[in-house]
């Protein structure tokens, strides 16, 4: 038997660090690399070495330092010595595809 996937949007797996920061509860300032592990029109899967408690707005932004825009986590698990976060974009904040190579004609 299939899981039902209650997902609004489908994921594309994608192999991509990013630079995430943030601001805990305590107002202490946090940065952190993470590895996407797939995305969606509203969201990352990431991996990361920190706990980022769910409800935390965080910046993303992309290895050439290109802001993606603010995300909040919708869970925080931990997975060995990692943890998986997901993400749920912001209203003005998408991933932007890397455009597609040019192609000569000829």
């Amino acid at each position: 038997m299939n899981p039902v996937n209650h997902r609004r949007h489908p994921r594309t797996p994608l192999r991509e660090l990013v630079h995430l920061s943030w601001q805990d509860s305590g107002g202490n300032m946090h940065r952190a690399r993470a590895k996407v592990i797939d995305r969606s029109k509203s969201g990352l899967m990431l991996e990361v070495s920190d706990l980022i408690e769910p409800r935390t707005f965080v910046q993303v932004q992309t290895e050439r330092r290109e802001i993606v825009g603010m995300a909040c986590v919708r869970h925080c698990a931990r997975k060995g010595l990692r943890y998986v976060v997901g993400l749920e974009f912001a209203l003005d904040a998408r991933w932007k595809d890397k455009p597609a190579p040019a192609t000569v004609d000829g």
